[in-house]
């Protein structure tokens, strides 16, 4: 089997692109031949180098947004001409409307269901898989075919690790422990879990 992956959003930094590494190393793992074709992003770049993964890179221009879906269009049309994948892996609804609508190749759309992209218009894809039990749902809706929407997580299981210990923190064995397992940016809100957590007991 052969993919190519679409990937716009691609600094590691951000949470699409640290699935889409996560995906395309388990792939590669398991022999599947694969190229992907993303914006060139240094660390994202050097990323999918160390593991062997041929890589294109474009321009995403936001002054000139016409020009650039225009001409990035026709170089991902010629890529899949070129290099004849299987599937194409759209990674969230922008790498999508980058896809020619007569690629004649099976696209999936991964992560979508965060955007205002118009999923019969200009970010059609065959399949989608959805990252959140609530998107499933949307997807089926704005798409009108349900029955081409899948639910999986972002992520593998992580392997099993020891407990942490409540006295390595101070934290009493009485207490009631409040985690959040996020990025450190803005946009999660972190700041207003630790406002919060001055007026919780916990």
């Amino acid at each position: 089997m052969r993919i190519l992956h679409v990937i716009t959003d691609s600094n590691t930094h951000e949470g699409i692109s640290v699935a889409a590494l996560d995906h395309i190393s388990a792939l590669r793992e398991r022999g599947i031949e694969q190229s992907v074709v993303c914006r060139p992003h240094d660390d994202f770049l050097r990323s999918l180098r160390t593991i062997g993964i041929p890589v294109e890179t474009f321009d995403y221009n936001k002054w000139n947004k016409s020009l650039v879906r225009l001409v990035t269009r026709r170089r991902i049309r010629h890529k899949i001409k070129s290099y004849a994948p299987d599937v194409v892996h759209c990674w969230h609804e922008r790498a999508a409307t980058f896809i020619p609508k007569d690629k004649g190749v099976v696209s999936l759309g991964w992560d979508f269901g965060f955007g205002d992209y118009n999923l019969k218009g200009d970010a059609v894809c065959d399949y989608y898989m959805a990252t959140r039990r609530s998107f499933v749902e949307r997807l089926g809706e704005q798409t009108g075919r349900p029955d081409c929407v899948f639910y999986a997580h972002a992520f593998g299981t992580l392997p099993e690790d020891a407990p942490v210990s409540r006295k390595e923190f101070n934290i009493p064995e009485d207490k009631p422990i409040i985690l959040m397992l996020t990025r450190m940016v803005p946009r999660k809100g972190v700041d207003i879990l630790l406002r919060a957590c001055v007026n919780v007991d916990a």
